[in-house]
């Protein structure tokens, strides 16, 4: 039986050095927050891939677009694909690495059986 768990792995000195650190130190345990739920909503999407919709996710997260998109974009932390109008995480990408020698049955675990993020047709709005 493969391998599962819901769980992503955040190293005890990720926020401390790195692009973590830039984090922490320019915008607090708020940004720190935003990454985490982030990679949280990531871990729920089909693919670990979200659309770049921050209006979406901020409500989503009930935190600030401006905020979210600051995370997203202005630290490294992670991989925004233009053309898809999409961004994953390569902590996700590990670890569907991880689980599997060539990441196929990883694919199948992580993300299974969900539909693609997206945001409903004509968007929703904080109430």
């Amino acid at each position: 039986m493969p391998l599962f768990t819901p769980y992503f792995s955040l190293d005890s000195s990720a926020f401390r050095v790195g692009n973590g650190g830039r984090l922490r130190c320019r915008m607090g345990a708020s940004g720190i927050g935003i990454y985490v739920m982030l990679l949280s909503h990531l871990r729920d999407c089909r693919d670990c891939r979200a659309p770049l919709d921050y209006d979406m996710l901020a409500f989503d997260l009930h935190e600030d677009a401006a905020a979210v998109r600051r995370v997203v974009e202005d630290f490294g932390l992670f991989d925004i694909d233009r053309s898809s109008g999409t961004f994953t995480s390569s902590v996700l990408t590990t670890v569907r690495g991880m689980l599997s020698d060539d990441g196929a049955a990883a694919g199948a675990l992580i993300g299974r059986n969900l539909p693609p993020c997206r945001a409903p047709p004509g968007g929703r709005q904080r109430p």
